[in-house]
């Protein structure tokens, strides 16, 4: 007998629920559960409110990846006033740097997120965080000790940071070589300057404002622009 198949259909399901119904019978043979499973399919049915709570959910997360970004334009003014008065204005210094480091730890955890995505099995995703928190550690320490000494070490972790980024994008082709490139010699160039800093105890400007610091949040803006973007 000649037949026709239709177009194959794929259709995602929105929720999916499971339970188990249990049933008494007297014993061995068939039962009649009927009844039972009339109470149970209206019950199962009926959470709609947890559909709605999900999308509700969903759609904070999805506000949270589109704004976490924008932090990074928080940190950078945030940061460069920290530094400039950490010469003479420590507790001012600490209060902004208090924010600065908020606003970049939420920018680093967007830019995470996005290098997930490039990177599945999350080495460079990982090398980004842990690059990102000793900076924020590191810097946080030598603006309170107003110490280049402490500060060159950061600029590794910046680096480690930038040039991670760079890679994974690169990798995954998500910017063109030439720009991937670009970064990748930025995170050198950070590097750098935090050795430069570190042999000759050498501060860009007074003593808590430093070049490779300075270089990190032109890397930020760079970044954060595109993540909005994108």
């Amino acid at each position: 007998m000649p037949g026709r198949l239709s177009s194959i259909r794929s259709v995602a399901p929105q929720l999916l629920t499971s339970a188990e119904l249990i049933v008494e019978t007297p014993g061995e043979g068939f039962s009649d559960i009927t009844a039972e499973a009339r109470r149970f399919v209206p019950h199962e049915r009926r959470p709609h409110d947890a559909m709605l709570y999900r999308r509700g959910r969903m759609q904070r997360r999805a506000l949270m990846r589109t704004y976490a970004p924008l932090l990074g334009f928080v940190y950078v003014p945030l940061g460069i006033l920290a530094l400039a008065l950490g010469s003479n204005h420590g507790q001012a210094a600490a209060a902004l740097f208090v924010g600065a480091a908020f606003a970049l730890l939420w920018f680093l955890g967007s830019l995470h997120a996005r290098i997930i995505r490039y990177d599945p099995d999350g080495f460079f995703a990982s090398i980004v965080v842990l690059g990102g928190a000793s900076f924020v550690a590191l810097q946080a320490a030598a603006l309170g000790s107003r110490s280049a000494l402490v500060a060159a070490p950061s600029a590794a972790c910046a680096a480690t940071v930038i040039i991670g980024s760079s890679l994974a994008a690169l990798g995954a082709r998500k910017v063109r070589r030439s720009i991937g490139r670009l970064g990748i010699a930025g995170g050198i160039a950070v590097l750098g300057l935090g050795l430069s800093e570190g042999a000759s105890d050498w501060t860009f400007v007074g003593s808590t404002f430093w070049a490779s610091s300075l270089g990190f949040m032109i890397w930020v803006l760079i970044t954060a622009t595109y993540l909005v973007r994108s």
